[in-house]
């Protein structure tokens, strides 16, 4: 799987400007000490949903097109792991500033040092609910 999603403004005269965009693509990680998995994963390396990239044109920021596109991006990772598996959706972000970006969706870092980080299957359940915020 492979998926990439771009936001243009639908009232916006050709060409239309980007707004923002996302990634998502098919990994296996090795996950069995990551915060939120099963407790019974099998020690080689298990399916998981990359959030490969996420950005948002500087134009349109502070207009919610990130929080959109976090929620799209986890309603079509819960969709693609309810029909082919995995243990959720990971994204390694750019930086400590874009590490918070994520944790204010719910992301946990894998590891204390690591820009790697997680939501557990479990949470992607409440993703539109972050479009309505």
């Amino acid at each position: 799987m492979s998926v990439t999603r771009v936001l243009v403004a639908a009232d916006a005269l050709p060409p239309k400007a980007v707004l923002g965009y996302f990634t998502l693509s098919n990994i296996t990680v090795e996950a069995r000490e990551w915060p939120g998995v099963p407790k019974a994963l099998p020690r080689q390396s298990v399916s998981a949903v990359l959030l490969g990239r996420l950005a948002v044109a500087k134009a349109a920021h502070g207009r919610g097109i990130g929080s959109m596109l976090v929620a799209t991006a986890r309603q079509l990772a819960r969709e693609t792991i309810a029909r082919t598996g995995g243990v959720g959706l990971v994204v390694d972000a750019a930086n400590e500033e874009v590490s918070g970006f994520y944790a204010r969706y719910g992301f946990r870092r894998v590891a204390p040092a690591s820009l790697r980080m997680f939501l557990p299957a479990a949470s992607l359940e409440s993703g539109m609910k972050i479009a309505q915020r």
